[in-house]
């Protein structure tokens, strides 16, 4: 669409004001504008009633003659500057034959944004008209832009508020879990599944407060407000301190986020136990950004005996890397890729292929979220040896028995 085309479109949609007590000026405006495209045209001759006209009318500029008995044009720009809204730029155009300095500074000065000087030629009318309404039409637009721009804001405001809100009320309940010791592990059983031995055990943490919600759900939040090592800390602290009621011959895996691998206070934990017993869980998950430095934390640690896994694998593209970079210990089959894995032949394939890639790389692979006797069937005719899930075993307070597992693998 052309310029030309898009200013006839905003003439004949705006409303001009004609304000002469002079009824032949009146006419002559009159004409003038609607030929030249301007379909609302409204003309007052009293210029008292300019101010009720302009509130009925509501005009995108005004042509004002400046010498009328009664009010002048001066007073009527006196009354527009009292009744117009600062906001609302209403332009007028004065209509005089005084064409001195004097005349045209004062009329300037006074709120008008145009001046025109009889006697006037046709064109200069139009053209200084479209001028104004085309300012008064990006005025609109840039006070609309200003209105939907403040609302954008003030709702930014309102949402960080709420973020800031919502946060706040996260770093509380965290630090009451903390401070009131309202965290406590469970221990799921790893077995073997050729002697349904316990050969290994996960703690996982339950949160004894309000509100409940998962306890992945915990982690997230303290990740969110930056208190997640403070609660990993913790976490892990809390099944540390189980450890001798657990079966002797069994390792005790821990969940553990790269973040806190290198920590003074992780390495202090670990240190009140026999390393051989740990094994360090990180999951697939969580974003390692310096695979270096976090190699050389990993040889520390092996020297105390502690072994590493990584957690979720198959859920996620990134498991070859983590694999490969960490050279972990132990593989563990994500639940995503075990459940229904009977029914399901890529799965299968996708595990038999884990199963080979743990081999020639020297760790051993555990198959997580295990739940019905023919995904275990088909995991063990796969070749899997040691799995975990709640047809082995759920999450217990109590310390794991042999007992209690074999009822649960139904050992045969």
């Amino acid at each position: 669409m052309s310029d030309a085309t898009t200013r006839t479109e905003h003439q004949s949609a705006a409303k001009v004001l004609v304000v002469d007590d002079n009824e032949a000026n009146l006419a002559l405006l009159a004409a003038i504008l609607r030929r030249g495209g301007y379909d609302d045209v409204e003309l007052v001759a009293d210029p008292r009633d300019v101010v009720a006209t302009v509130d009925r009318f509501q005009p995108d500029v005004i042509l004002l003659d400046l010498h009328m008995p009664g009010l002048d044009g001066f007073e009527v720009l006196e009354l527009l500057a009292d009744t117009v809204h600062a906001d609302d730029f209403l332009p007028v155009m004065v209509v005089t034959a005084d064409a001195t300095a004097a005349t045209r500074q004062r009329v300037l000065s006074s709120g008008a944004k145009d001046l025109l000087i009889k006697p006037f030629d046709r064109i200069e009318v139009l053209q200084r008209t479209a001028n104004l309404v085309e300012t008064r039409r990006l005025n609109q637009q840039l006070r609309a832009h200003n209105v939907e721009l403040e609302r954008t804001l003030q709702e930014r405001a309102e949402q960080e508020q709420l973020a800031e809100t919502r946060q706040s009320d996260i770093r509380r309940a965290i630090r009451f879990v903390l401070s009131a010791r309202r965290l406590r592990s469970v221990f799921q059983p790893i077995v073997d599944v050729g002697t349904g031995a316990i050969v290994g055990v996960e703690a996982l943490t339950r949160f004894d407060t309000e509100p409940v919600r998962s306890p992945a759900s915990w982690f997230v939040e303290a990740a969110e407000v930056g208190m997640s090592p403070e609660l990993e800390l913790a976490a892990i602290e809390s099944a540390l301190c189980r450890i001798d009621e657990l079966p002797a011959d069994a390792y005790l895996s821990l969940n553990c986020s790269p973040s806190i691998l290198g920590s003074p206070d992780l390495a202090a934990l670990l240190g009140t136990v026999d390393g051989t017993r740990l094994v360090l869980e990180i999951t697939e998950h969580a974003a390692i950004v310096d695979f270096a430095a976090l190699q050389s934390t990993l040889v520390d640690l092996r020297r105390s005996g502690i072994r590493f896994a990584v957690d979720d694998t198959g859920s996620g593209y990134s498991s070859l890397n983590h694999i490969l970079e960490l050279q972990p210990d132990i593989i563990k089959l994500d639940l995503a890729l075990t459940a229904g894995i009977d029914q399901h032949p890529a799965k299968r394939a996708l595990a038999t292929a884990m199963i080979t890639f743990a081999s020639e790389v020297g760790a051993s692979l555990v198959a997580e979220g295990v739940e019905t006797t023919a995904e275990l069937d088909t995991l063990v005719s796969l070749g899997v040896t040691a799995v975990q899930g709640y047809l082995l075993g759920r999450p217990q307070d109590v310390p794991i028995t042999t007992t209690d597992v074999l009822v649960g693998v139904g050992h045969r």
